[in-house]
């Protein structure tokens, strides 16, 4: 399946305490004049062992360049998030590159992003055929893990960060998961027109998908980042869309938390973002780690991967 998502609204209020201040937005490098073009960038299936299972498509990860260091780095591709680099990872760049720590300073706001004390200042990502600049990353400072830059190298990059939905606002993103490439411009291109349908941003500028199931519509949140999983609830809501007896249980992490999320069997085949789908498996989240509270269900990749 290639995914076609227009981030059309406004990176929105959601993540901000003060509510006068907005996150300034990506500049993407423009792709050439020629309508059919578009910058294209691949990503990585990452594997991991839950339990005693291990899982092929845990979660999307981007190579990328980072500031002009030499460096082969990675980051998730997480479009439930915003784009924001970890600040143990960070430090064990600024030990070796110190020059870089000029850049990192307390953010002006310091209610922009209600956890984070630091910003990284004029960042410049290199992501395939993508370039996105800012003003300033935010920084989770006590976030991540210590990475050693003499093992960088093309097979092995090191993890720096999350890309998340608020680098395409205001931009047309296109997922090929066959290909394990996703694209952005200003526009769809002609060889990409198709049937379209309408979607929702929230607040954070968030992909929501129009559902009906047994005839009601519901309002579901995609989030690549969510990979493992067609679909997730929360306890309150698991039963619009599924009954009976646990099928599966998984321990998994959310930004550093660990917490078991259950499966139970759909009751109906179902309809996302216009396309059909025979009756998948509903998870549970039982701690509300990770989900959006104000829709009914979010979406994962296992729905779109084409097994």
């Amino acid at each position: 399946l290639v995914a076609i998502l227009l981030f059309v609204g406004i990176f929105g209020t959601a993540y901000l305490l003060d509510r006068n201040s907005k996150p300034p937005s990506w500049n993407i490098s423009p792709a050439e004049e020629d309508s059919d073009h578009l910058a294209w960038s691949p990503f990585e299936w990452a594997a991991d062992s839950l339990g005693n299972k291990l899982y092929n498509r845990s979660a999307m990860f981007i190579p990328a360049r980072f500031g002009g260091l030499p460096y082969r780095f990675k980051f998730q591709f997480d479009l439930g998030a915003y784009t924001v680099l970890y600040g143990k990872n960070l430090s064990a760049i600024t030990q070796k590159h110190p020059e870089l720590a000029n850049n990192i300073s307390r953010l002006k706001n310091p209610f922009l992003f209600w956890n984070h004390e630091q910003q990284y200042r004029n960042p410049v990502f290199r992501l395939g055929d993508i370039r996105a600049e800012r003003t300033y990353c935010p920084v989770m400072k006590n976030y991540g893990e210590a990475i050693d830059l003499a093992t960088a190298t093309d097979s092995n990059a090191l993890s720096l960060g999350t890309i998340g939905a608020d680098m395409f606002q205001h931009k047309v993103l296109i997922i090929d998961y066959p290909g394990r490439r996703f694209a952005t411009g200003d526009r769809i291109p002609v060889s990409y027109q198709t049937k379209m349908v309408d979607i929702e941003l929230d607040g954070q500028g968030r992909i929501i998908l129009p559902m009906r199931f047994k005839n009601k519509p519901y309002r579901v949140l995609f989030d690549n980042g969510s990979s493992l999983f067609p679909l997730m609830a929360l306890e309150k809501n698991a039963g619009l869309f599924a009954s009976g007896p646990d099928v599966d249980t998984i321990s998994t992490w959310s930004w550093g938390q660990l917490h078991n999320i259950t499966g139970k069997q759909m009751t109906d085949s179902f309809e996302l973002g216009g396309r059909k789908f025979a009756p998948a498996r509903m998870y549970i989240n039982h701690a509300g780690l990770g989900i959006a509270r104000h829709t009914d269900a979010m979406a994962g990749n296992a729905l779109f991967w084409d097994d």
